[in-house]
């Protein structure tokens, strides 16, 4: 056993790790880079076993060849003292046999299963078999490169006895089972020919296990756990969660068919089957309709303001990030709805923003905007342009990591796609390190001087003043400016989005972190970026079917642990309690008047605390989903101020919490940036969705990556 402060082989003991049968494992420093790594160590009493010897050698061979970001990464081996060593990747979190079934909702267990069937997918393609799938073989790191949304990254471990499809070189001893057996498929068990279907049974196993806490066949003796495996039924795991929906029974059976050939084709099959399960599960109760606040009685919706007829009201689809038995918004609904939601909001508002209230009804009539034909020209503003340009960066960073197996370059691709942008707007810039791309760049509606924020435009220019367009300027820790202007805000809604197969809602930190990064590349003050982390963050909320008020309360609660929140804090606060005012005093929509005391929204914290009234007013009002969003876009352009940054805001919270159906047909079809955003909408919820595109070797087929070039 090796001491803290111990050398072996340059490697610095730091700790152990944990020990086996084999060997032991520790955190070390590595000898030339500042890094930790894990030291993976042979016993000594092995080193003369020539078959542990050839396995343990074996492992960091076929690791070393596999370059996934689900898949630990190997860095060196040798021998040292007569014992084998392998140098690996850290992982600083816990292996997911460790976390109790009472901590694994279906949807965290269906993200960790993803992840996994993409790792294996791609060592089989590259004709690896893994053979001990298992939780202890999972590891669940927060720190280590997690993806936008996702709440953990998996990374699969334990290549030890893992073998080429076409290998006849006899690594493991005869008659000696190399597999853990609460996971081995049948044909392990019997010593028949293997394929890549033996660890999609092991996988369906560990899903198993993950979700009631004990393995499929777990019997009091070995002979029952083999009997299990080979001749016993396949069981339901809603023997012990009886909240999990009944299709995914069928899921499992089919992953574990007795017979290879009655399996899924490939382990991401097998995901995206489990993904589906839930997604597709049905609520056997409707859920109320919330009560507004205060004693008011059930409000009657007011007049819709845009045509005499709607369309017939479409089931309300309910579900709080920890209610993971109700129905599943689909990511493809919400993204659309979200997006779509956002630029009709800004596209309202364009035209009048910055007008004086007196103004706009003097130009439009004692209503004010009322999205009539006849003076709806759906053109976006700059809000929009960037917030797309967003969108752009946030996929090519997905597609990036996936090929490369690198994370940590979004704001980098934000950046650039922004520097495309600026140069749409007639600023010339120097000659960069490389030159910007975006294939947004053919897109008039896009590029077009659409008005521009001044913060954003100088911003911009001094990030590329430096030349290096993949390196963030404007950072938290160091400001570009002293800017809290709104633009910001509207652009990090995106960021919101996640990953299709995150539903728990348990990355709220994450994304809140990545709304303020996003905005912090152009303004700088605590007030610029905290609004944009905070709207991110109810983004993300809502489309995993959170209320809006109950979404609220936790993006407000997460908001008050950072520091230099007051002004942010305040402004929601002020609104919210503004709402429940309006909701006592009348059951219909208020009048602009009503919120003159939120302010003009010419800054993050007012902007943001107007949009969300007017959707906490638009909600309790009621009414179709199509009405409700007619009415809250409306309350939120109509007033003395930024209105094309509040009605962005607005569109895209109340487009996130009624997804498609809050869309009012004319509104989008009259867009002109519709097109666009409906391909980036479908392009994102591809790349973020259970299974992305893939080539036959795991990773971005080439269409893909050049669409998105990382």
């Amino acid at each position: 056993m090796l001491r803290r402060g111990e050398v072996f082989a340059g490697y610095l003991i730091e700790r152990e790790l944990g020990r086996g049968g084999m060997g032991a494992v520790y955190a070390a420093r590595h000898p030339r880079l500042p890094k930790t790594t894990a030291l993976k160590l042979l016993h000594r009493e092995m080193f003369d076993d020539a078959e542990i010897r050839r396995r343990f050698e074996r492992e960091a061979d076929l690791v070393a060849q596999l370059d996934h970001p689900n898949i630990i990464t190997v860095y060196d081996r040798g021998i040292e003292d007569e014992r084998l060593w392998i140098s690996m990747q850290y992982v600083d979190g816990q292996d997911s046999a460790a976390v109790p079934p009472t901590a694994m909702s279906p949807e965290r267990a269906a993200q960790i299963v993803v992840q996994t069937a993409g790792a294996l997918d791609y060592a089989h393609a590259r004709s690896v078999l893994h053979r001990d799938v298992k939780p202890a073989n999972i590891l669940l790191s927060r720190s280590s490169g997690v993806g936008t949304g996702f709440d953990e990254r998996v990374l699969l471990t334990d290549f030890g006895i893992a073998k080429l499809l076409d290998d006849t070189a006899g690594l493991t001893r005869t008659g000696n089972l190399t597999a853990t057996l609460a996971y081995a498929a049948p044909e392990q068990l019997t010593n028949a020919p293997l394929d890549h279907r033996c660890d999609q049974y092991a996988l369906a196993c560990t899903l198993f296990r993950l979700l009631t806490g004990a393995g499929p066949y777990d019997g009091p003796n070995l002979p029952a756990v083999l009997f299990g495996h080979l001749h016993g039924p396949i069981p339901s795991p809603r023997a012990a969660r009886p909240d999990l929906p009944e299709r995914l029974d069928a899921v499992l059976a089919r992953a574990m068919a007795k017979d290879p050939n009655d399996r899924f084709d490939s382990c991401g099959e097998f995901a995206e089957a489990v993904v589906r399960a839930l997604r597709d599960q049905v609520s056997t109760a409707e859920t109320p309709a919330r009560p507004p606040s205060g004693p008011a009685a059930r409000p009657t919706p007011s007049p819709s303001p845009m045509a005499t007829t709607e369309p017939p009201a479409r089931s309300a689809v309910t579900m709080h990030a920890t209610a993971y038995r109700r129905q599943l918004h689909t990511q493809d609904n919400v993204v659309h709805g979200c997006l779509l939601g956002g630029a009709i909001g800004d596209a309202l508002g364009a035209p009048v923003e910055n007008m004086l209230l007196h103004h706009i009804r003097q130009r439009y009539g004692p209503r004010g905007v009322t999205g009539a034909p006849e003076t709806y020209e759906g053109k976006i503003s700059d809000e929009t342009q960037l917030t797309l340009f967003t969108v752009e960066a946030l996929v090519k960073g997905s597609v990036r990591a996936r090929s490369r197996g690198i994370g940590g370059a979004t704001l980098g691709m934000m950046q650039q796609g922004f520097l495309v942008w600026l140069q749409g707007q007639g600023v010339i810039i120097p000659e960069q390190k490389f030159r910007p791309h975006s294939a947004l760049a053919g897109h008039p509606e896009l590029m077009g001087h659409r008005g521009t924020t001044h913060a954003a435009i100088t911003a911009l220019q001094k990030a590329a003043a430096r030349r290096e367009p993949a390196r963030p300027l404007g950072t938290r820790t160091e400001p570009i400016n002293d800017s809290k202007g709104c633009a910001a805000t509207v652009r990090a809604v995106p960021c919101g989005f996640g990953y299709a197969v995150d539903r728990a809602g348990d990355a709220l930190e994450h994304v809140f972190e990545l709304g303020c990064d996003a905005a912090a590349l152009t303004h700088g003050h605590p007030s610029g970026r905290l609004p944009a982390g905070a709207v991110a963050a109810l983004i993300y909320l809502l489309c995993r079917g959170a209320e809006l008020d109950d979404a609220l309360d936790r993006v407000r609660t997460e908001l008050s642990r950072h520091e230099h929140h007051e002004e942010t804090s305040t402004a929601l606060t002020a609104a919210v309690d503004l709402a429940a005012a309006t909701a006592r005093r009348t059951q219909t929509m208020p009048q602009p008047e009503d919120f003159d005391a939120l302010g003009r929204g010419w800054i993050a914290p007012e902007a943001l605390g107007i949009a969300v009234y007017a959707a906490l007013c638009a909600q309790t009002v009621g009414g179709t989903p199509e009405r409700i969003f007619g009415n809250g876009v409306l309350l939120a352009v109509n007033h003395s101020g930024d209105s094309d940054a509040t009605g962005a805001l607005c569109g895209s919270i109340l487009g996130a919490r009624h997804g498609r159906a809050a869309i009012p047909d004319p509104w989008r079809t009259a867009l002109d940036a519709a097109p666009i955003i409906e391909r980036l909408a479908a392009d994102y919820c591809t790349e973020f969705g259970p299974t992305p595109p893939r080539n036959a070797h795991g990773e971005p087929p080439f269409d893909w990556y050049a669409r998105y070039p990382g």
